[in-house]
C-alpha cells in the first residue's frame, strides 16, 4: 500500500505537469492540485515541504530549468535545493528529499524514488516537544498575528517576560486535545501531537479546536439528561464525556436506556413530534421535557398534544376547577 501511495503522489504530479504545464511548479495552487488527488494522505508533513517550493520561489527555478535546462542542471539545482530546504528552513531531509525526487520523477529526469519512513505531521527536524512553536504562538496570540511580527523575535524579546506560553500548551478554550482527537480519528490513529496537527494542517483544513463536536459525535443535553451527577458538578460536559465518561462507559448522550426513554411511544403519544420528523430524544431533551411532556414510559401523555389540543387528563382537571370555584352550577 505504502508503494502505491509514493507512486500515487508521482502520479498525480505528472498529471498536474500535464495538465497546466511546468509553470505550475512556481504557483500556490499547485499544493491544492497535490491534495485534490490525495497525494498527501500518506505522507502529510511532504505538504508543508511542497507549499514551500511552490510559494518561495524554488518552484519558478525548477520550472526554468525544467523547460530550457539540462538535465544535468536539473539535478544540480535539485542538490542545492535539498540542501537548502534541510539547513535552512530546518525541514527533515529525508522528506525534503523525497518531495523534491517526486518532482525529478514527474518532469521525466528521474526514474525511481525513495520512499521515506516517516509518516508523520510535524516537516522539522531538531524540533523538542517543548521548544518554541512559532506556529502555535500565532494561534494562541491573535494580537502577535495581527501585528506581522517574527512570532520568535516577540516571544524573546516580549513575550516570554510577559508571561506568555512558547506556543506548545494552549489553554482548553483554544483547544481540547482529548476533544481533538475523539472528533478526528484520523489524527488520533497517526499518533501526532494533536496541537501541532491542528494548528499546521487542521485548522486550515476547517476542523474544530476540540470543543465543538457535532451532536452526531456528542450531544450535551441528552448526556447531561442521563447522567445528573454530571449535570449537579456543573462541568462541561464534552469535557467530562471524553476525559472521563467515555472510558467509564458512558454513553454520548444520543442512545438513551430503554427505562429512561421510548422513542416509539413518544411519537404515538406526541404525533406532532412525529409530523415534524424530528429526533424524539432530542426533541424531549430539548422541547418536550420543559413543556410537560413525558418521556415515552407512561403511554397516557401529558403537556402539549398535536394541533394545540388539550389531553383528557387536563380538560378533566379543568373541569373539577370550575366545578370547585361555581358550586351551584350543574356538573360540566
Amino acid at each position: 500500500m505504502q508503494g502505491r501511495l509514493n507512486m500515487k503522489l508521482q502520479d498525480a504530479l505528472k498529471k498536474i505537469l500535464k495538465e497546466f504545464g511546468m509553470s505550475v511548479l512556481k504557483e500556490k495552487r499547485l499544493v491544492f492540485l497535490i491534495a485534490d488527488y490525495k497525494a498527501f494522505d500518506d505522507y502529510p508533513a511532504v505538504k508543508q515541504i511542497m507549499k514551500a517550493i511552490a510559494e518561495d520561489g524554488f518552484g519558478k527555478e525548477l520550472c526554468r530549468l525544467g523547460m530550457e535546462g539540462s538535465s544535468e542542471e536539473c539535478l544540480d539545482y535539485a542538490g542545492r535545493l535539498k540542501k537548502t530546504l534541510s539547513e535552512e528552513r530546518n525541514f527533515k531531509p529525508e522528506l525534503v528529499g523525497f518531495a523534491v525526487e517526486c518532482i525529478l520523477a514527474a518532469m521525466g529526469i528521474v526514474h525511481s524514488v525513495k520512499e521515506p519512513s516517516d509518516h508523520g505531521f510535524d516537516p522539522f527536524a531538531n524540533r523538542s516537544a517543548d521548544s518554541f512553536f512559532p506556529e502555535g504562538y500565532l494561534v494562541e496570540y491573535p494580537d502577535v498575528a495581527k501585528a506581522g511580527v517574527d512570532p520568535a523575535r516577540h516571544y524573546a524579546g516580549w513575550g516570554k517576560k510577559e508571561g506568555r506560553d512558547n506556543g506548545n500548551h494552549p489553554g482548553e478554550d483554544i483547544f481540547f486535545a482529548a476533544g481533538y482527537l475523539e472528533m478526528y480519528p484520523d489524527v488520533a490513529k497517526a499518533k501526532v501531537d494533536p496541537w501541532k496537527h491542528y494548528v499546521i494542517y487542521g485548522k486550515k483544513e476547517g476542523r474544530d479546536n476540540g470543543n465543538h463536536p457535532g451532536e452526531d459525535i456528542f450531544f450535551a443535553a441528552g448526556y447531561l439528561e442521563m447522567y445528573p451527577d454530571v449535570a449537579k458538578a456543573k462541568v462541561d460536559p464534552w469535557q467530562h464525556y471524553v476525559i472521563y465518561g467515555k472510558k467509564e462507559g458512558r454513553d454520548n448522550g444520543v442512545h438513551p436506556k430503554k427505562n429512561m426513554f421510548c422513542a416509539q411511544h413518544y411519537l404515538e403519544m406526541y404525533p406532532d413530534v412525529a409530523r415534524a420528523k424530528m429526533d424524539p430524544w432530542r426533541h424531549y431533551v430539548q422541547y418536550g421535557k420543559s413543556e410537560g411532556r413525558g418521556n415515552g414510559l407512561n403511554t397516557s401523555p401529558t403537556g402539549p398534544v398535536a394541533g394545540g389540543q388539550q389531553n383528557s387528563t387536563g380538560a378533566e382537571r379543568n373541569r373539577k376547577l370550575i366545578s370547585f370555584l361555581i358550586p351551584s352550577s350543574k356538573p360540566l
